[in-house]
C-alpha cells in the first residue's frame, strides 16, 4: 500500500494547498484529481472520472465527492471518507 504524508501546516495553509494536487490513474482512462485537502477546484476534479464512449469522447466525472454520516448511540459523526483506490490510500496528517 502506498501513503501519500503532507505536514499538517501544508494542509491548513488553503493558499499552499490548494494549489497542489493529486492525481491517480489507471490504465482504461479513469482517474482520480482533487487537490491535497480534497477540494475539487476545477472541473475535471473528481473521485472517478472517466470516459464514457457512448456519449462521446469526453471524460466525464461520475464520482465528485463522498462523504459518510455515522450515527452511534444518537451522537451523529460525519466524515470525509478516506480516498482509496486499488491498494492505495491517502492519508492527511
Amino acid at each position: 500500500m502506498v501513503y501519500l504524508k503532507f505536514d499538517k501546516t501544508l494542509l491548513i495553509n488553503l493558499e499552499e494547498s490548494l494549489s497542489r494536487e493529486v492525481l491517480r490513474t489507471n490504465r482504461k482512462g479513469a482517474y482520480h484529481s482533487t487537490t491535497i485537502v480534497d477540494c475539487n477546484t476545477r472541473k475535471y476534479h473528481g473521485l472517478l472520472v472517466m470516459p464514457v464512449p457512448k456519449l462521446d469522447d469526453e471524460n466525464h466525472v461520475l464520482l465528485s465527492s463522498l462523504d459518510e454520516t455515522v450515527i452511534q448511540h444518537g451522537r451523529i459523526t460525519v466524515r470525509q471518507s478516506w480516498i482509496v483506490i486499488r491498494g492505495s490510500i491517502m492519508v492527511c496528517l
